[in-house]
């Protein structure tokens, strides 16, 4: 592919971490990628709090597997992240939680503390819900997919990403986010990218592209799953169908540049 003349030093001045003047001039929709980027962000936290706390299950609490379901969640109050493990039931639309743990300093620690029943009975709802509108394509996928609860103001927001595979294989290309109520139970919005689904393994001898299903921005799953193994490649960018986004170095840190591709 080419890069059209004088937009690789126009874009890297234009498109970096804040919106400049004239960055509409290039056409780029900036403040979608500024929203997917900052939403990508949130669930690295996410994800470091659940691998913390399901670590800490297996090493403390693995007696409790029998009893917990697949309903399993982080929630942040008041700063900190709790990771709740526990059963849903459907029959009688109630949550049980079975092990709760704060983490604390990076370290989940045993909690008694009160959490909010309707709050973590929505999040399981919605978690629950989200399962099974699921496409068969991603259980038929054979990978494993990480699930993600996010409370906002007015909706619940579950997203669906692939996890990290047992075999070391690094995947990514299927993605789904479902919106509900604040109690779970209406589907509000749904969008779902079934792939193609991609996997490789790691090398850092490798320069690797990240080719996007989208056709413009790169999607919230692009984004975390460049940031969750950049330091796995030896360079690694996002391309979709109109633009490459990479970050590069400068003075003031890393920024993000996005060039627009001539086809």
């Amino acid at each position: 592919m080419s890069i059209r003349a004088g937009t690789i030093l126009a874009i890297s001045l234009l498109l970096v971490t804040t919106r400049p003047s004239g960055a509409q001039e290039m056409s780029f929709p900036y403040t979608t990628f500024v929203t997917r980027d900052s939403l990508a962000h949130v669930l690295l936290r996410y994800d470091a709090c659940a691998w913390r706390a399901s670590d800490a299950l297996l090493e403390h609490d693995s007696s409790s597997l029998p009893l917990l379901g697949p309903e399993w969640f982080c929630l942040n109050q008041g700063g900190r992240w709790h990771a709740i493990f526990g059963r849903f039931d459907p029959s009688t639309d109630r949550y049980r939680i079975v092990v709760h743990y704060v983490v604390a300093d990076s370290t989940p620690v045993h909690s008694s503390e009160q959490l909010d029943t309707l709050v973590v009975t929505a999040d399981a709802r919605a978690i629950h819900r989200a399962a099974g509108l699921l496409p068969p394509s991603f259980d038929g996928s054979g990978f494993r997919f990480n699930t993600y609860v996010l409370p906002q103001d007015s909706t619940i927001v579950v997203w669906i990403l692939p996890a990290m595979q047992p075999s070391g294989e690094l995947v990514f290309g299927a993605e789904a986010q479902y919106s509900f109520d604040r109690s779970g139970h209406e589907l509000k919005q749904q969008q779902v990218v079934e792939g193609p689904i991609r996997w490789f393994r790691a090398d850092t001898s490798v320069a690797f592209r990240i080719d996007s299903n989208s056709p413009d921005v790169p999607t919230v799953g692009d984004l975390f799953f460049y940031y969750s193994v950049r330091g796995a490649f030896k360079s690694i960018r996002i391309k979709t169908a109109k633009y490459s986004s990479s970050r590069i170095a400068t003075d003031s840190g890393q920024v993000w540049v996005h060039v627009l591709l001539d086809h």
